[in-house]
């Protein structure tokens, strides 16, 4: 219990003379002097100081700390003030009228009550006041203000700061206090007199006691104990204290006794020349009274003063027990601390965190522990409040350790059991171990585990963490695994799936992706006319059917099944490689189009040049040679045929004198010799390549012996043959033209050139202009050779 006693150890017993400063341990010096002091339901101090400013303060273990400041009076001479601590309201009165401030979380001031007179004292009515909302609860109290002037007190609605018609007795020379009971009774101080007032149920304050203690003065209603069965007075000139008991279910005029004391104690008890400045009734029920220069202690049932008192020579302006059981004293503008230190180690039990442990005595971040590391449970994370020891010596605490015995380890975010300085997934329970660190796990049944966890990889889509050389996500073939969704281009990053296997990918939009997915194919382009440039063109086309592999897919091929030939552009049923002109259905050979002609009126391509025209000697040269190499071939059999052939000749060249010539234009590709020959009423024409044409490697380019004239020479009605002769032409006429021998100026009989193996492919922009397929089947190869 606290008494007079406690302190007796005290420096607040110190003060050998006047005057004394060192009244108890100076936790802080305030602004101003203080008019009032509360101690808050948060257990915070609320103080109001004659400056005019509200401030709130808390006491720490490491002293007394302002939290905020508000400005709520700029006139000053502030004479009384009371805090409402259930609405956060606190209310003082000056010369000219009262002040309501919010001390709550809005934390401002609130109306003012003019009244134009001093107030001397103000109290909180508890069970009266505005229900704003009609819910039958009070949302903002009454309060009751004493007047100087009138000499009563009057109460005031604050919600619109207007008196509500109620009001106590009026003193007969002047009023010193009012109070308001938990019970509604309104106590009010005067002149010589207490006056008792209750409200009836019609709303009219009524006088039910009247005090009379016959004592000359002015009485102030100090305080009540807890359950307000007692009431203390102070008489200010006598310096007075008178205590009385209450019964609130008393009948009016019985409520009140003085109270009956034996012994040392007097009443009323005399404390001397010294006015009463403040007042507490603590918690062990000890009376303190507080003057211009000391502290008295009082027993609240004897009404004893206690012989030891503390001396404060600047006086004690308010008085507030701490949750601790000690008491903060404010002296002037100091505020002290008044505690015990149970545990003798230089700390007061209001600022010791510990004050039962001489080895402890604070705790900054108020876990439990103490700051003193060599003390008992001392806390290695002082301003942490969740964690006091480590015991791997890591730095983590072991709260907040999950590996408290494992000085590698702290934390394991994924809850895998795994620390994650070790885990290589720290938040994917699934997996921690990586062992080739290509980012997939090791763990087969977790989340994207490692298909290659023993080989680096970035494949991410048919497996997981194996090879990816072209980097699309696919993993490159692996031997002797399923490969079923393996990448079957791994070096190409836009193909990766062949489902036609025909080696075109299915991406569409990858390097030669296949037109047809799902049907084996190797077509690489195909036909579509361009309406606005007006021509056939050859896109793209790739992995759809080519059954004669001429590149052209079937879908657009007009000659499928013809290698040589995929376009006939004018449907006349001879493709473009071989028609002469496939833009004209008319005709499709260089004779066809000569034969639509107007012989006196030719064009270019069918006049046959001048110097392309041979004379006699050369055909008979060419038909020697024909004959000589038709002997070579079939030998002594043939020798009869041969000279019945040359006697044959000798007619020919009779009837050749009197053939015409004709002009016909270069052939499709620019050759220069062709020989027209003319019996009977029509006519045939047969063409041979002159040197400068591509069949300019000829070795017999001067001695060709056209077959057909010869045969039309055998075939003129007006020549006469021998039978055997004919026979023999007849049998052997396929022979003559496909061998067309050739004879050197030395007479050397050579053997026809033989047919290339293969057709060389044909290029994708078609054949060279101006050849035909029968040249390309010759010489192609050599074209490509030099347009490599």
């Amino acid at each position: 219990a606290l008494n007079a006693e406690d302190f007796s150890g005290s420096d607040a017993n110190n003060c050998s003379s006047l005057p004394c400063t060192n009244a108890g341990e100076i936790l802080l010096s305030l602004d101003s002097k203080p008019i009032e002091m509360w101690k808050t339901p948060e257990n915070n101090y609320l103080s109001l100081g004659e400056n005019g400013f509200m401030n709130l303060y808390s006491l720490t273990s490491t002293g007394f700390e302002e939290a905020w400041e508000l400005e709520v009076d700029s006139n000053g001479n502030i004479s009384s003030a009371a805090y409402f601590p259930e609405f956060n309201l606190v209310a003082f009165g000056n010369e000219t009228g009262t002040q309501i401030v919010d001390v709550g979380p809005a934390r401002e001031k609130g109306r003012f009550i003019f009244q134009g007179t001093p107030v001397v004292d103000v109290a909180w009515d508890p069970i009266r006041g505005a229900d704003v909302d009609f819910d039958g609860v009070v949302d903002i109290p009454h309060i009751w203000i004493a007047l100087e002037v009138s000499k009563k007190a009057v109460q005031y609605n604050i919600d619109n700061n207007l008196p509500t018609q109620k009001q106590t007795n009026e003193h007969d020379n002047e009023i010193g206090s009012v109070m308001v009971l938990d019970d509604g009774t309104i106590i009010t101080g005067g002149d010589d007199e207490i006056y008792f007032h209750k409200i009836d149920q019609q709303g009219s304050v009524i006088l039910t006691d009247t005090i009379e203690p016959g004592y000359s003065g002015t009485f102030d209603i100090i305080m009540t104990n807890e359950d307000q069965s007692k009431i203390f007075f102070s008489e200010y000139d006598g310096r007075k204290i008178i205590s009385y008991e209450y019964n609130s279910n008393a009948l009016p005029g019985q409520q009140l006794a003085v109270t009956s004391v034996t012994g040392l104690g007097s009443n009323p008890i005399n404390i001397g020349f010294e006015q009463i400045s403040s007042t507490l009734f603590s918690m062990d029920k000890s009376l303190l009274l507080g003057t211009e220069d000391k502290l008295f202690f009082i027993d609240s049932q004897t009404m004893v003063k206690d012989e030891n008192q503390l001396n404060y020579p600047l006086g004690v302006n308010a008085i507030v027990d701490t949750i601790y059981g000690g008491l903060l004293v404010t002296s002037g503008k100091n505020v002290h601390l008044l505690d015990f230190d149970s545990d003798s180690d230089g700390v007061t039990d209001t600022k010791d965190a510990f004050p039962g442990d001489p080895s402890q005595a604070y705790d900054s971040d108020g876990d439990g522990c103490g700051d003193n590391l060599d003390g008992s449970f001392p806390d290695y994370f002082p301003d942490d409040e969740f964690e006091c020891i480590d015991t791997d010596g890591d730095g983590v605490g072991d709260n907040g350790d999950d590996f408290p015995n494992d000085i590698n380890e702290w934390e394991d975010s994924d809850e895998d059991g795994y620390g994650d300085n070790s885990d290589a997934f720290p938040d994917e329970e699934s997996q921690w171990a990586d062992f080739d660190e290509d980012g997939y796990g090791d763990n087969p049944d977790g989340q994207q585990p490692d298909d290659c966890p023993d080989q680096y990889g970035t494949s991410s889509i048919d497996r997981y963490g194996c090879a990816d050389a072209d980097g699309d996500g696919y993993s490159n073939p692996i031997e002797g695994e399923d490969n079923t969704n393996a990448d079957l281009f791994p070096n190409d990053e836009t193909q990766w799936r062949d489902i036609d296997g025909d080696g075109f990918g299915d991406n569409p939009d990858g390097n030669g992706g296949d037109d047809c997915p799902l049907d084996f194919g190797t077509s690489n382009k195909t036909l579509e006319f361009n309406e606005e440039a007006g021509l056939w063109i050859t896109p793209s086309y790739f992995g759809c059917k080519d059954i004669d592999g001429d590149g052209f897919a079937d879908s657009t091929d007009q000659f499928d099944d013809d290698p040589n030939e995929w376009l006939d552009a004018d449907n006349d049923g001879v493709g473009g490689n071989s028609d002469y002109n496939d833009n004209d259905d008319k005709y499709s050979t260089l004779e066809g189009k000569c034969a639509l002609q107007d012989q006196d009126n030719l064009s270019e391509d069918c006049v046959i040049p001048e110097d392309n025209i041979k004379s006699e000697e050369e055909l008979r040269q060419e038909q020697l040679q024909a004959s000589i190499k038709q002997a070579g071939l079939y030998g002594s059999i043939a020798f009869v045929i041969i000279i019945a052939g040359i006697l044959i000749v000798g007619q020919i060249f009779k009837a050749l004198s009197t053939n015409k010539r004709i002009k016909i234009e270069k052939d499709s590709i620019g050759n220069k010799e062709v020989m027209a020959t003319q019996s009977g009423e029509g006519f045939e024409y047969d063409s041979s390549f002159s040197d400068d044409s591509a069949w300019s490697d000829d070795p017999a380019e001067d001695l060709n012996v056209n077959s057909e004239a010869i045969d039309a020479a055998f075939d003129d009605e007006n020549i006469k043959t021998d039978p055997l002769a004919e026979d023999k032409e007849d049998s052997n006429d396929d022979t003559i033209q496909e061998s067309s021998p050739e004879i050197t100026s030395e007479q050397t009989v050579e053997t026809t050139p033989e047919q290339p193996a293969e057709i060389p492919p044909v290029p994708e922009s078609g054949l060279p202009d101006g050849w035909t397929m029968e040249q390309w089947k010759w010489y192609g190869a050599e074209w490509l050779e030099k347009n490599k």
